[in-house]
């Protein structure tokens, strides 16, 4: 298929954006520069580039539109400046990418579990997003991932505009981070998808501190409206070698409360969160995730072992898609939940021969189906400025609607029979710093 070409109206329409986009920001950029022989400021860049190739099972919907194999190619250039000076600080990444393959073709190719790209800023209080060309089988958008100014000092911090932000203690799943939390088989973590918010923190002399955050977002109907928004604060606390978290949330009119609570034991650090959440409907749904980890040495290598159980409140015995509880089909689709049953376990081993690579495997299973997804990487850093990231992932179960194996995509009609998500991939990621 021949791709579609970028137009004039696209680069007017491109141009119009940079120009309102710079309108916008050129006050912040001018206190910047205006201390710029006395601040410190850094401009730093990373260029990623990212392949795929997969299977899809016999019954996958997605089989009759791609065939058996797809596959999925992507750049990313990353910019980033910040600034500091006397408490004042400031933050702007810039991200150009570019996707081309199978999955550029879906709506919902921002959220591929492996390579997710954020492509637009629907939801977000400000669109810094902007489509330059599209085609048949390919994107090129760019967009603005951080954009904050902030000012601290020895007991506050007080950040406003685009930032991202973790909650929780979650290594693997993350029943408190509702804010972008990355999928347990994401290849690239090193930057969140960030969001419009107003963060405040203060720390107290004996190390507590408090944390409270009001996230902006829009509606359906495109207007920022507090209904959307996100709410919350965070209470942290030392007690000699522990940490006591408790967490408050108002997200999308809906409650969230939450405990967490860290202990080392001997050489493990054990780890928790339970959360209560108070849906629209009425309804009360308790989530909780426990974990531990350790390093240990054999012989000149270290190894660090990861166990983690998740017990997901939403969850239903045996999902179909076109049937899920609207309160576990929302959080599926905005991508703070992952899973759609109840009972997880999730398993680790990283092996680190030498500080210049490191390989091991991540285990999911869903205890109540059987079903797993085994993900088998390595990890390369040929330079000091360069990494190389390979890898496979298997997904396998016992029973046609096993969740690894495909998730049921309806119980009747014309998509009886069909599922949705298993087969294996092979990946591969390149990404160098200057």
């Amino acid at each position: 298929m021949r791709a579609a070409g970028c137009n004039f109206e696209m680069v007017e329409s491109y141009r119009m954006s940079v120009h309102k986009l710079a309108a916008g920001v050129s006050g912040l950029l001018l206190v910047c520069l205006s201390g710029a022989l006395h601040a410190t400021s850094d401009f730093q860049m990373r260029i990623s580039a990212f392949g795929s190739i997969g299977s899809l099972p016999e019954e996958d919907t997605l089989r009759s539109a791609f065939g058996e194999y797809y596959s999925d190619a992507s750049a990313d250039v990353r910019s980033l400046y910040e600034w500091n000076e006397s408490g004042w600080e400031f933050a702007l990444h810039h991200q150009l990418i570019v996707r081309r393959g199978d999955l550029s073709t879906l709506d919902n190719a921002q959220d591929d579990s492996l390579n997710s790209l954020p492509a637009g800023d629907d939801a977000r209080a400000f669109d810094l997003s902007w489509g330059i060309d599209r085609g048949e089988e390919h994107a090129l958008w760019h967009r603005f991932d951080r954009a904050s100014i902030g000012w601290s000092n020895r007991a506050w911090r007080v950040r406003l505009g685009r930032q991202a932000l973790s909650w929780g203690n979650g290594l693997i799943f993350q029943p408190v981070d509702v804010l972008n939390p990355f999928s347990p088989v994401a290849v690239d973590t090193e930057y969140k998808p960030g969001d419009d918010m107003v963060l405040v923190e203060h720390r107290f002399s004996g190390g507590q501190e408090i944390q409270a955050i009001a996230v902006a977002r829009r509606g359906q109907d495109g207007d920022v409206a507090a209904s959307s928004g996100s709410y919350g604060v965070r209470w942290h606390s030392p007690i000699n070698a522990s940490d006591l978290e408790a967490f408050a949330m108002r997200h999308y009119e809906e409650e969230i409360y939450g405990i967490g609570y860290s202990q080392p034991i001997g050489d493990l650090l054990l780890r928790g969160d339970l959360v209560l959440t108070s849906t629209r409907e009425g309804a009360h749904r308790v989530s909780a995730v426990i974990n531990s980890d350790a390093t240990l040495s054999w012989g000149d290598t270290l190894v660090n072992l990861l166990l983690e159980y998740f017990y997901n409140g939403f969850g239903e015995d045996r999902p179909v898609l076109d049937s899920l509880r609207p309160a576990l089909a929302e959080r599926l689709a905005r991508g703070e939940l992952v899973t759609a049953g109840k009972h997880y376990l999730a398993m680790s081993a990283v092996f680190t021969p030498d500080l210049r690579w490191n390989y091991g495997g991540l285990v999911l299973a869903n205890l109540a189906d059987s079903s797993m997804l085994v993900q088998l990487r390595a990890a390369f850093l040929p330079s000091d400025f360069s990494s190389v990231d390979v890898g496979v992932t298997y997904s396998f179960g016992n029973d046609f609607g096993d969740e690894y194996r495909g998730l049921t995509l309806s119980s009747d009609g014309v998509e009886e029979g069909m599922t949705s998500g298993g087969g294996a991939r092979l990946y591969l990621r390149l990404a160098r710093y200057f």
